[in-house]
């Protein structure tokens, strides 16, 4: 075997230099014992923690901001049957009545999404009414003309 193709063995590391402090024993911490705040109570069995710990409360949501949603879900949802379309015009003015009332006094009510939802949705609505006239007058036509 020639000098290079020997294996070679790995040198020893040096020792630590005297500045660094050797590990602490087994069970201490260098910074001291952790800090010891005042104990904390559970919350009550069957009590969640509060979703906003901080800010001022929500405000309540409008009372007929579900209603305006309501009436444009049925509105758009029951398109084949007589009633839905036609709740389409009340959602649609309903929504918009609360949409108002929330935009006027800022911070009294929430549930401007569902009443905005509820005004599109009677939007909708009314637009398949109309398009549902329209074919009722068109089909009259036709079979008055006798074709």
């Amino acid at each position: 075997m020639t000098e290079s193709e020997q294996p070679r063995t790995p040198r020893p590391l040096p020792p630590y230099p005297s500045s660094v402090a050797p590990a602490p024993a087994s069970g201490t911490s260098p910074y001291g014992p952790p800090p010891q705040g005042p104990p904390v109570a559970p919350y009550p069995p069957g009590r969640a923690a509060p979703a906003r710990p901080w800010g001022p409360p929500e405000p309540p949501k409008h009372p007929s901001a579900g209603t305006a949603l309501t009436l444009g879900i049925l509105s758009v949802a029951g398109v084949f049957c007589f009633i839905g379309p036609v709740l389409g015009p009340v959602a649609w003015w309903l929504g918009h009545q609360v949409v108002t009332e929330i935009d006027r006094s800022p911070g009294r009510y929430s549930g401007r999404s569902a009443a905005e939802a509820g005004r599109t949705l009677g939007i909708i609505g009314t637009v398949l009414l109309a398009l549902g006239g329209l074919f009722v007058v068109l089909v009259a036509g036709v079979a008055a003309t006798g074709y």
